[in-house]
């Protein structure tokens, strides 16, 4: 039996896998070096946005807008969810029948509007972002109601000497 062997076969076989795994490679470090080339564009352009928006200038107009507007749309939203008829409430609600005061180093709102009184938590400055109130507190007006009955005690319960009372103890005499 004789064994043919071609070394010339033997040498290149290795040699070929060899350049073609280091061609392999090297195309992969380009391709990964312009992907990343890509991203940090993308990068940069994000960084300058973010930095613009931050250090951006707000004129007192654009303020003034901004939180009346975010004002309307809490009242449209605590209607909406308060009552069925939310639109004949909501109806001429406008920035000017508005008055509102917030409190002092705060995000938070106390508005009159008609006969509500509403108090709204805002989660950052409703002058500079589009939000909904986190929290809210609505209170109606009575028509009755002035200052000398918010100052009165509540009416004692009618005393029926048939019935007793929760916290009346069970063995006492009737």
């Amino acid at each position: 039996m004789v064994l043919k062997s071609n070394i010339g076969e033997l040498i290149m076989k290795p040699f070929l896998s060899t350049i073609l795994i280091a061609y392999l490679f090297t195309s992969g470090l380009f391709a990964a070096d312009r992907i990343q080339q890509e991203n940090s564009k993308v990068i940069d352009e994000f960084a300058k946005t973010e930095e613009y928006i931050k250090n951006r200038k707000i004129s007192k107009e654009y303020r003034k807008k901004t939180l009346e507007k975010n004002l309307t749309n809490a009242i449209k939203y605590t209607m909406h969810k308060k009552f069925p008829d939310y639109q004949s409430k909501i109806k001429d609600l406008k920035a000017d029948a508005l008055k509102f005061e917030q409190e002092k180093g705060t995000f938070n709102y106390y508005l009159n509007y008609k006969e509500y009184y509403i108090f709204y938590n805002f989660a950052v400055d409703p002058e500079v972002y589009l939000q909904l109130p986190i929290d809210e507190k609505m209170y109606i007006k009575l028509g009755d109601q002035d200052k000398e009955t918010a100052a009165t005690a509540p009416p004692e319960p009618a005393k029926n000497a048939n019935t007793q009372g929760p916290n009346k103890p069970l063995g006492e005499p009737k």
